[in-house]
């Protein structure tokens, strides 16, 4: 080990790359031999003296050369390594996409008072006897983060049997009324509130959130979403859809607690 060591650290000291070592050489050899024949009296003394000053000169601007060439292969070399050391970090340190954000959205309870007071008076203007009967909130990814709102407010007249539906949507931040308003042909779709179902059950989108913990991440894609939405006569229901595959994941919540026997997954 002690050996090997002192070869290596020799090697390194001297600085000198192999084809530096032998223009040194090639130098070297050269002066002893212009000297040897001057001695000899083989050649004059004058052209030993050009021949030996040759052997000096044209090792001595090889090693220049080589210096310099060395010098710019590493320069070229340093912004090589830099840069794919910089696409390795924008790599690593960039995000990966999922749908966390999806279940933290400023649906504060002021807003969701007023959207629901602009849809009533219309659904009341429409019907007289119109009363909230369905109440959804849905996250829709469009390649978007975060991703597209829509809110949703059912009416239900008794009067006239019918259903005023209303959407809103931050793209346009407008409350839209669907038309003709339909005839409601199931049961559920007549029973009405009581109490507004946001005021009975202020947690839920602690659930929604609570339910999305369980399959997560799914892909920041079109065609990924969530649904959280609640009728009167039934517990509150959640679903997301894988945009990149279309698989679905169902969940009931009873409206309450946020534990498991609160938040069951249907499927």
């Amino acid at each position: 080990m002690i050996g090997t060591y002192s070869k290596t650290n020799t090697a390194t000291n001297s600085g000198l790359s192999m084809n530096q070592k032998a223009i040194v050489i090639v130098g070297i050899v050269g002066v002893f031999l212009c000297v040897l024949l001057g001695a000899l009296s083989i050649i004059p003394w004058q052209v030993a003296g050009v021949l030996i000053a040759v052997s000096i000169g044209i090792p001595t601007l090889l090693l220049k050369f080589e210096e310099k060439y060395e010098g710019n292969k590493k320069k070229q070399q340093i912004p090589a390594s830099t840069e794919m050391n910089k696409e390795k970090i924008t790599t690593e340190s960039q995000p990966q996409h999922n749908m966390s954000v999806i279940t933290k959205l400023g649906t504060e309870e002021d807003f969701l008072d007023r959207t629901y007071e602009e849809a009533r008076r219309e659904a009341v203007t429409t019907f007289g006897d119109a009363q909230l009967s369905y109440f959804a909130i849905q996250g829709v990814y469009e390649n978007a983060s975060p991703p597209n709102l829509n809110v949703y407010f059912h009416f239900y007249s008794k009067w006239s049997n019918r259903v005023c539906t209303f959407q809103y949507s931050d793209i346009d931040f407008k409350l839209k009324h669907y038309k003709p308003n339909k005839h409601a042909k199931f049961d559920f779709e007549k029973e009405t509130f009581k109490d507004l179902p946001w005021k009975t059950s202020p947690r839920f989108l602690q659930a929604l959130s609570r339910s999305y913990d369980k399959i997560k991440p799914l892909p920041a894609v079109r065609g990924t979403y969530y649904l959280i939405w609640k009728r009167a006569s039934e517990n509150w229901n959640i679903k997301f859809e894988d945009g990149s595959n279309g698989n679905e994941y169902s969940f009931e919540w009873d409206g309450l607690g946020l534990d498991e026997n609160s938040i069951k997954q249907t499927n």
